[in-house]
């Protein structure tokens, strides 16, 4: 797994890169090693994902308020 996180005593999350891959070798490490899995959760990464994931927050927070559009606008006339 590239990225693992406890988030509380029952659930763990897990970022693959391949999730048809790795999925499959997760259940069997944890059924050997006795661990019973009560849910899974899947889904590929949206836009929102990717962009938190390289900047360290989300599309809204990287908007531009209207002061910055208008101190933009300013300096590109010059």
């Amino acid at each position: 797994a590239d990225d693992i996180k406890i988030m509380d005593d029952k659930t763990i999350r897990f970022s693959v890169k391949n999730a048809s891959e790795t999925i499959p070798k997760i259940f069997e490490n944890f059924q050997r090693i006795g661990v019973k899995i009560l849910e899974v959760k899947y889904h590929k990464p949206t836009l929102e994902d990717v962009f938190l994931h390289l900047t360290g927050k989300s599309l809204r927070e990287g908007e531009a308020t209207p002061l910055d559009q208008i101190r933009t606008y300013h300096m590109r006339r010059g």
